[in-house]
């Protein structure tokens, strides 16, 4: 890609002089080092390199670390060169108003053109990532970083440059690193098959075929190991058994020490080792809870939401302490709680109100301490009078406010339940 200079896009009524905002690929290049690499602010290494003409950075650095001789340009309260005051200056610049003019505008243009927009730093054309042709403002090794994050948490579905939001295709992943399009293809292999019902991997250790079902049949054979899989639960034939009771087996015998579950949609055995009871599928980004195993909205650890988990939202709280009976009663409480609680809220908000107001005002903090009490007192009386229209306030708005988390609480479903049948339809049109 051919490298252009800086163009001023606007006149700024600065007269032409001998130093003009236009830079070089040269001067940028030395901007960025003096400033990544000997630790000076961008205003320094631009009017060290720009305007005093310094072609190495070592002699840069050493004239902005030792040089007092040099004029004092006016920048913010100090010198812009040294961060110096006014007073250990021999000369005044007086062209200083249109020098940090001009500073001021190749900054922008800099930050604007060359700077990463994951670790804010300055990079050349050649540093930075280039899709399709196209200049993005991320540097290789933080989108190196992004994909390689992507792969591992298995996020692969649509992924897009941190930049624009365009989405990455398989060519741009393959032309920035063959390791990362190796894992990358993978990871898109592994979904297809975790997605597809008539798919599943053998669930035999070091055994990593394939197995397809027929379309009405239930259980397959693996060609290498031979041994039969279930369509429904996709692991081992369980004649005698539920999918149910079979995967509580298998999993009993597998994880003693591990808290694991399947995920609802694609029933993909995910493990929880740290964080919230709020889980997000990696492979088919389905949301639910861990506690109780619903389909997750914003309102299902609410404390008002008796067909939730309320407040159960915490790691530290594990699925295996709550059964279906223990998740009931605690619905329960808390519904009861919260209707014994709110009338008791309505009763004294209106004197906390009236008491907080008038604290906050500087006609209360200017007074004498018995003129203060007296005035707490006061206020408190007028909460008390406001009592009433409190109540009216609030039962006018309980039935509005109920019918509204209702309609709420079902177009979250539906909007969840959207989203998964997109994310789904946009991977296998990606990857026919």
């Amino acid at each position: 890609m051919n490298y252009v200079k800086f163009q001023e896009d606007v006149d700024d009524g600065i007269e032409p002089d001998e130093h003009s905002s236009k830079i070089d690929l040269q001067e940028l290049s030395l901007i960025i080092d003096l400033t990544q690499l000997e630790g000076f602010n961008i205003f320094q290494s631009i009017y060290a390199i720009h305007f005093k003409g310094f072609s190495r950075i070592q002699d840069a650095a050493i004239y902005l670390q030792h040089d007092e001789t040099h004029r004092y340009v006016q920048s913010s309260n100090n010198c812009g060169v040294c961060n110096k005051d006014r007073e250990f200056h021999l000369m005044i610049d007086e062209n200083s108003e249109k020098i940090v003019a001009k500073i001021i505008r190749i900054i922008d243009i800099i930050y604007q053109n060359q700077q990463c927009c994951v670790c804010y730093l300055m990079y050349l054309d050649k540093d930075l990532v280039h899709l399709n042709s196209e200049k993005h403002m991320i540097c290789l090794n933080c989108f190196y970083n992004y994909l390689r994050q992507s792969i591992e948490d298995r996020k692969i579905n649509n992924i897009k440059c941190p930049h624009c939001d365009i989405p990455i295709r398989d060519i741009d992943v393959l032309e920035h690193s063959q390791e990362l399009y190796t894992k990358y293809i993978k990871c898109h292999q592994n979904l297809e098959i975790a997605m597809n019902p008539n798919k599943a991997w053998c669930p035999t250790i070091n055994c990593n075929s394939v197995i397809e079902f027929k379309q009405l049949s239930t259980v397959a054979t693996c060609a290498y190991c031979q041994i039969e899989v279930c369509k429904r639960c996709k692991q081992r034939a369980h004649p005698l058994q539920s999918c149910e009771e079979n995967l509580q087996q298998v999993l009993n015998e597998w994880q003693e020490n591990r808290d694991t579950q399947q995920c609802p949609r694609c029933k993909i055995i995910v493990e929880k080792i740290n964080g919230c009871n709020h889980m997000t599928c990696q492979f088919c980004q389905h949301e639910w809870c861990w506690i109780c195993g619903s389909d997750y909205t914003s309102i299902h650890y609410a404390i008002f939401n008796p067909f939730g988990c309320p407040a159960l939202m915490p790691g530290w709280i594990r699925q295996k302490d709550w059964s279906y009976v223990k998740l009931i009663i605690w619905r329960f409480i808390c519904f009861i709680l919260l209707i014994i609680l709110t009338p008791m809220v309505v009763l004294v908000i209106a004197p906390i109100l009236c008491i907080a107001k008038l604290i906050q005002t500087r006609f209360y903090r200017d007074k004498n301490c018995w003129i203060q009490a007296c005035l707490l007192i006061f206020a408190f009386i007028i909460g008390i009078a406001l009592i009433p229209i409190a109540i009216i306030v609030f039962a006018v708005a309980l039935v509005p406010s109920i019918i509204g988390i209702i309609v709420f609480y079902y177009d979250e479903r539906k909007r969840l339940e959207f989203r998964h049948q997109t994310a789904l339809s946009r991977h296998f049109q990606q990857n026919p």
